[in-house]
């Protein structure tokens, strides 16, 4: 509390007090009304690198709820001319709320026919989309506009998200039910409990899968602190601690003075002891997979266990993936390192394209959705299942210990609702629990292979190739068979015995089967009375991505297009700088499509879509308009380094995901690497033909741009500069420009994110000077703003006016930067100041970062006299560069660099390596 005390002092603010109300809450009480109105005019304040949100006191005060009443800026339109004085405004404006303060140019009275007031009003009721106003016998209703405010939603009371985007609240809600939350847990216990057997034990028809024991004393070697500590540090520190509240942030905070006593308790779990019912004790949070569930099947269970609990699986974990590749066959892919899964989808694809192939009964494929498949696994048929495999009883024991020991508490709205043993499945959120879910589903995988060796069950037909027997991918599972009746029942059987020795259960309505276009309806209905399950209609989605027989078409990218429009529309532009728009374009929009690039084609004229979607968002809109794209995408998508702003072509990674595939068929010893070598490279040589699937012809049309991109060597094939990646890929196929040494300074991590992308826009000559505007057919009066001397360009209005020499001289004067030399371009005078900076020590990060200081400070200026007649001046120019150089140095006060600098001995800055406030004070002497 005290630094924000120390901040609101410096910030100018006079009569205040500070009372704490919560560990996190500060209550901020003004006597000077000034002082409230500039406080709470922002949402958030930055004070030490911690952001503090402001929500105004009401008297129902609660820590659990925001207050709704916010500041807003409102536009009333169509006022008459003799009430466009402040006090009549103030009393329009007071039917929304408690008018603040009037707009700039309406206190001016620069627009007398509208208004624009800050008003303080309650958001969590509807917006009137106009005001009423009586005047004599005449009715008035003025239009009223609103500027975007963050979203508050009414059912938890907080902002940050719509009503509709409340899912948490509102799917809790519903799950209490009118039994109350004894209903609800009731209903969990069910899904939890362990089910009768079946009289006839089935586990023993599964295979005995193959073990390598000579590795098992590895699983259970006495552990030591090098390994606990790994495991701590591996595990994320910001997931959700368990009932004991102790996330992975207090144990490495803490590590040194609890260590030894974390490893004693590691140790006695590995040694057999029992553990506390404290241990594993476990919160459960039901997580909505849907939009407004309705079913408790339409939600997934998340397990918040103890994180001393995820210490001792993390490790069982760690040692277990060294035996995954001797356990697990080629047709599991989910949970284990090296395995993709592209590959289960390029299989999916190669199946539908031979789907209409003829052969008696034709050709099937069969997707299953199991139900609650973590949830329901019988322990018994897991703990046989690891003795099968070769697992000594102590090894078992340690898998099984710590399901054994779970205390289940659901929490219903937030709250634990009692304690009850759990009886079956895994916990979702344990890192032990996937490879355990992936060991039980191996005997399905190892029993239906046994099936089709035999020939019990027909296989698809693919030719002379043999095709897989099924994929799995978590609880997504595949089968690839024939449709004959006889075959089907066998089938159904051999599914039922997997089910029943495991307790789980195939989800009938979500389940479909595929047939060829050769099969007559009475067939159809024949499967669906042997399976049980409908026929279902190509394309369908399989682990994110379409399934189709030829191409993609447009018709199957409509999900990529509504994702996109999606997460757009739910982002307010207007509260995004242009660098902040970016960075979700960097890490969001463009990774949507990753996912599909990998395994399919796409049009070129959905690529185009995508990328104006994402053109559109980084340049903004205006009064719901786009607004103009200064730099032509081509450019946006090149290197920094080149003059682009780094988003990745999405041609040019379709063209990289090419070469990956080529590369993967080429050496890759996967399922779908392996099955591509033996169908269409049975001589070694790649050659498309008008019969091969999209994924090979793909892979063909590339062959020629691989091929001269790799060394064949004794080993195998060699790509050009080492291994094969898809970043080597994509740097090859993207066409290189030209080196702009300006990029690498602009770019430079000292910079301020809004001040680099300042400047890519200033010498990409992507600003509204008029020079610029000229491209456009906009003839404007070509006057600089701040001299009225000479023409408004880049060069004159931010180097040569004599309030920008001042600007510049001044920062020379303190940085030893160079001054402004006539007949010199700005970008001339940026690379002066830039070749003479380092990252070593203060002045270099200095001179560094003052050129995108100086010209933002004169252009903020330019833009201020333009836009609110607020007449320049050298010395705010120059108050608006030290405040922000105060904060750059703020921001950058741990850096080594920081530290003293002999260099500036003699100019009174000895205070400025930790606070700033010399160099503020030395700019009025």
């Amino acid at each position: 509390m005290q630094d924000v005390e120390e901040f609101l002092i410096k910030g100018g603010f006079k009569e205040f007090k500070l009372r704490r109300l919560k560990s996190q809450e500060i209550l901020f009480i003004f006597k000077r009304e000034e002082d409230y109105l500039r406080w709470f005019h922002r949402r958030k304040w930055n004070i030490k690198s911690s952001t503090i949100t402001l929500c105004k006191w009401s008297v129902d005060y609660s820590h659990f709820k925001d207050c709704p009443v916010i500041p807003v800026w409102v536009e009333i339109r169509n006022i008459p001319l003799h009430l466009s004085d402040h006090i009549p405004l103030y009393s329009i404006a007071s039917a929304l709320g408690k008018p603040l303060k009037l707009g700039r140019k309406t206190a001016m009275g620069i627009y007398p026919g509208s208004a624009k007031v800050f008003v303080e009003m309650d958001v969590s009721f509807s917006k009137p989309p106009k005001i009423h106003l009586r005047l004599g016998t005449r009715d008035l209703w003025l239009p009223c506009s609103y500027e975007d405010h963050p979203p508050f939603c009414s059912k938890c009371l907080r902002f940050g998200h719509q009503l509709s985007q409340c899912r948490k609240l509102t799917s809790q809600a519903e799950l209490v039910g009118p039994s109350g939350a004894g209903g609800s847990k009731q209903e969990w216990k069910m899904v939890m409990r362990k089910v009768p057997k079946p009289s006839h034990d089935l586990r023993h028809k599964a295979p005995t899968p193959d073990y390598y024991s000579r590795r098992q004393h590895l699983f259970c070697a006495t552990i030591s602190m090098e390994e606990v500590q790994k495991a701590v540090w591996d595990l994320d520190g910001n997931s959700a601690g368990g009932p004991d509240g102790f996330n992975g942030n207090f144990f490495k905070s803490a590590w040194d003075t609890i260590k030894q006593d974390v490893l004693i308790a590691s140790q006695d779990f590995f040694m057999g002891q029992h553990t506390p019912k404290a241990y594993g004790s476990t919160f459960l949070t039901l997580i909505p997979k849907i939009d407004n569930p309705k079913r408790f099947e339409d939600y997934r269970p998340i397990s918040l266990s103890t994180f001393m609990s995820k210490i001792n699986t993390k490790i069982l974990a760690n040692r277990l993936n060294t035996l995954l590749p001797k356990l697990i066959s080629k047709e599991q892919a989910a949970f284990q390192k090296g395995k993709s899964i592209d590959d289960h989808i390029l299989m999916a694809q190669e199946a539908v394209h031979l789907l209409d192939k003829k052969v008696y009964g034709g050709n099937l494929i069969i997707k299953l959705d199991k139900a609650k498949a973590f949830d329901k696994l019988d322990w018994e048929y897991l703990e046989a299942l690891l003795l099968r495999f070769g697992f000594s009883s102590l090894s078992t024991s340690l898998l099984m210990a710590n399901l054994n020991g779970t205390l289940f508490s659901i929490l219903i709205n937030g709250e634990p609702s009692g304690f009850f043993k759990m009886e079956r499945g895994v916990k979702q959120g344990d890192p032990l629990s996937p490879l355990l879910f992936i060991l039980a589903a191996e005997g399905f995988s190892r029993l239906i292979n046994m099936q089709m060796d035999t020939n019990h069950l027909l296989r698809f037909n693919s030719g002379q190739v043999l095709f897989p027997s099924h994929l799995i991918y978590a609880d997504d599972i595949i089968i690839f068979s024939r449709g004959d009746n006889r075959n089907l029942l066998k089938l159904k059987v051999t599914l039922d015995i997997y089910l029943k020795a495991t307790g789980q259960e195939i989800n009938l309505n979500k389940s479909r089967f595929y047939t060829s276009k050769h099969t007559t309806s009475s067939q159809n209905q024949r499967m669906e009375k042997a399976l049980g399950i409908k026929r279902g209609n190509l394309p369908f989605t399989y682990l994110g991505a379409p399934i189709c027989k030829r191409i993609l078409r447009k018709e199957h990218c409509k999900d990529i297009l509504g994702h996109f429009e999606k997460l757009i529309h739910s982002w307010y532009s207007k509260t995004l700088n242009q660098m902040g728009r970016l960075i979700l374009i960097k890490h969001v929009l463009s990774s949507i499509p990753l996912h599909i690039l990998a395994v399919h084609t796409i049009l070129k004229s959905i690529i185009h879509t995508l990328n104006r979607y994402m053109a559109n968002f980084l340049w903004g809109q205006k009064e719901g308009s786009n607004k103009h794209h200064w730099v032509r995408w081509a450019q946006i998508t090149k290197p920094e380094v080149e003059g682009g702003l780094r988003i990745k072509s999405l041609k040019d990674l379709q063209q990289a995901y090419t070469l990956k595939l080529w590369w993967k068929a080429r050496n890759d010893i996967g399922i779908w690497g392996s099955y591509v070598r033996a169908r269409y490279m049975k001589t070694g040589i790649m050659k498309e033909r008008i019969t091969n699937s999209p994924t090979w012809k793909r892979i063909c049309r590339s062959n020629d741009l691989a091929t001269s991109h790799t060394t064949t060597t004794s080993p195998g094939l060699l790509w050009e500069g080492g291994n094969f990646s898809l970043k080597s890929a994509f740097n090859m196929v993207q066409e290189s420009g030209t080196t702009l040494l300006s990029c690498k300074y602009i770019w430079h991590s000292s910079n301020i994110p809004k001040i680099k992308i300042f400047l890519w826009r200033l010498l990409n000559s992507a600003l509204p000077f008029p020079k610029n505007l000229c491209r456009f057919t906009a003839a404007l009066p070509s006057s600089c703003p701040l001299c009225h001397k000479d023409n408004d360009d880049i060069d004159h209005s931010m180097l040569h006016c004599p309030t920008a020499k001042e600007v510049w001289n001044f920062m020379a004067s303190i940085s030893n930067g160079p001054r402004v030399k006539e007949n010199t371009t700005l970008r001339q005078h940026l690379l002066a100041w830039w070749f003479g900076s380092s990252t070593k020590h203060f002045g270099g990060n200095l001179r560094l970062f003052s050129p995108g200081l100086c010209t933002w400070s004169l252009w903020k200026a330019r833009n201020s006299y333009i836009h609110n007649a607020a007449k320049p001046t050298v010395e705010g120019v120059i108050k608006t560069c030290l405040k922000t150089l105060q904060a750059w140095a703020w921001i950058n006060r741990n850096k080594k660099w920081m530290a003293h600098d002999d260099d500036f001995e003699g100019m009174g800055l000895d205070s400025f390596w930790r606070n700033g406030r010399r160099i503020l004070s030395k700019s009025f002497v």
